[in-house]
């Protein structure tokens, strides 16, 4: 953990170990913004570059809200289906700019 103190501010960091990989299985379409967001954030704050989003294949629904929110993210360079050893068509690669 981090202190850091002026004046009458505090800022308090823990070191999270920040995962490549988000698992949005058995998740509703609601929840997948708020998810994504933070997922993104702690990505960038660690500068990475290429992530993982597993949504299964099921009705679509998720990895439509997934792409929705992916076109409208600027921190997002290019998102695509994976490989068939990361998921194919239920998983996405996203790059970061």
């Amino acid at each position: 953990m981090v202190k850091i103190k002026r004046e009458t501010y505090t800022l308090e960091m823990q070191d999270v170990k920040t995962e490549t990989r988000l698992d949005l299985h058995e998740k509703r379409v609601h929840e997948v913004e708020e998810l994504l967001s933070k997922f993104i954030d702690r990505a960038i704050i660690n500068d990475l570059e290429r992530l993982v989003v597993i949504h299964g294949k099921g009705s679509g629904r998720v990895q439509r809200e997934v792409w929705r929110y992916l076109e409208s993210n600027p921190a997002v360079s290019s998102y695509e289906f994976a490989g068939t050893r990361e998921g194919s068509y239920g998983a996405t690669v996203v790059i970061l700019k």
